[in-house]
């Protein structure tokens, strides 16, 4: 029996390695292989050991995810759309192992560096990937066109990989890769020393300012998130405020308050997708035209009829449903814009609409709570982390996807394992073994 749990124990460590890699993939690859791995940590029977069983106050953030995964569970009851709710909660069963899995913990072939490492290689070869995608498929069409990140839909692996297949061609969302090179930067950040101690410091500065350039500076541009890019001078200037405050540098903190606000300014003022949008129509969400900015009509629409079911919700998987109805009964859009029935772009109004109040301030308390748990430690990575995933929320539904909830539960293991300490390393590991 020892035997046979040492090698599915290192099969375990290997195929971690492959979903750290592959979450920058195609959300079919990554929804693949996260399920070969949930099933091979099974087969290892560690929850068949007490002695592996443990319970610290790092496994909170987790046990909230599961009730409020429970209490969706519970909505479908009264939803009112079923079809979309099984969707929604297929897409979430997999906060269902994520405390289980950090209950009973993984074996001592893990090496949580060494996973971060390999989700920061695989986010660059997509990347690269994107990159050379673009140079094909643009025609070499001008960046400064405000709707070029649409050349990125047609991007796919099927198309450079002849018997590549095509279920797994089809790349992330522009918006959701923008986040995921976001989280890859903060990682590589954290684990820049190790990196040092390995290749040397001059390497070191050329490969990571290398990779945050092309990612802040110009993959983020390109890909036209406007998220990432409010995400990223948020960070920012969150970071500053940090600094400043534990080192008392108030002229420090001045300085970058200039810095994040001037940067603001640049690009509001220069950016395609910012400069497009007449920002005197906010004042008067009626003035907004389909082809401005829908997601502002939107959510006046959802906010102005939020509160009819405000405690229970419509239901999981209501959202776009409930907002397809209220859109036509306030005539705010055309037909033909109704009929493409768009979801909110907002976590937090589609978590009100679906499943009430309650349930959203559990959702926020995930990053409540991660947040006061990484300023309680030494593993501040997770406080920049849980700012990142909040601020995208107020943007995005970013939990209607396989490959984001993959995302988030791999990152809490992440996290989980670097406080705990469960792993075979320390936090002085050096990438060299």
């Amino acid at each position: 029996m020892e035997n046979y749990r040492q090698i599915v124990g290192k099969f375990n460590w290997y195929l971690f390695l492959l979903v750290a890699f592959t979450l920058s993939f195609s959300p079919v690859i990554v929804r693949v292989v996260w399920t070969i791995w949930l099933i091979s940590w099974f087969l290892e029977l560690r929850f068949l050991d007490r002695k592996n069983f443990a319970i610290s106050k790092y496994q909170i953030p987790a046990f909230l995810l599961l009730m409020f995964f429970v209490w969706q569970l519970v909505s479908y009851l009264w939803t009112i759309d079923k079809v979309s709710a099984g969707v929604v909660l297929e897409r979430q069963v997999s906060y269902l192992f994520l405390p289980i899995i950090m209950m009973f913990g993984v074996n001592r072939n893990y090496d949580v560096k060494k996973s971060i490492v390999s989700f920061i290689i695989g986010s660059a070869v997509i990347s690269v990937f994107y990159i050379y995608g673009i140079l094909v498929f643009s025609n070499h069409t001008s960046i400064s066109n405000s709707d070029h990140y649409r050349i990125l839909e047609n991007i796919r692996f099927d198309n450079f990989i002849k018997y590549f297949p095509g279920y797994f061609g089809r790349v992330r969302h522009h918006a959701f890769f923008s986040n995921v090179l976001i989280i890859a930067s903060i990682f590589l950040l954290f684990i820049y020393d190790d990196i040092k101690n390995l290749v040397g410091k001059k390497i070191t500065f050329v490969l990571t300012f290398t990779y945050l350039i092309i990612n802040g500076f110009f993959f983020v541009y390109l890909v036209d998130s406007r998220a990432s890019i409010v995400t990223i001078l948020i960070l920012l200037f969150v970071a500053a405020l940090r600094y400043a405050i534990q080192g008392k540098k108030w002229i420090f903190l001045l300085l970058s308050l200039i810095v994040v606000l001037v940067s603001f300014v640049l690009i509001f003022s220069f950016h395609p997708r910012f400069r497009n949008i007449e920002y005197s129509k906010l004042v008067d969400i009626e003035r907004v035209d389909n082809n401005d900015d829908a997601r502002l009509k939107i959510w006046s629409t959802a906010l102005k009829h939020i509160d009819e079911y405000v405690f229970t919700g419509e239901g999981v998987g209501s959202s776009k449903l409930f907002l397809e109805q209220k859109n036509r009964e306030d005539n705010v859009f055309d037909e033909s814009f109704i009929e493409i029935k768009y979801h909110s772009h907002n976590q937090y109004i589609e978590t009100t609409i679906d499943v009430g109040i309650f349930a959203l301030l559990l959702f926020i308390s995930v990053f409540v709570l991660q947040i006061y748990i990484s300023t309680s430690t030494t593993k501040k990575i997770g406080f920049y982390i849980a700012v990142c995933f909040a601020v995208k929320c107020g943007f995005e539904c970013m939990f209607r996807f396989y490959d984001v909830v993959i995302l988030l539960c791999f990152i809490m293991l992440i996290l989980y394992w670097l406080n705990t300490n469960k792993c075979q390393k320390s936090d002085n590991l050096s990438l060299e073994k």
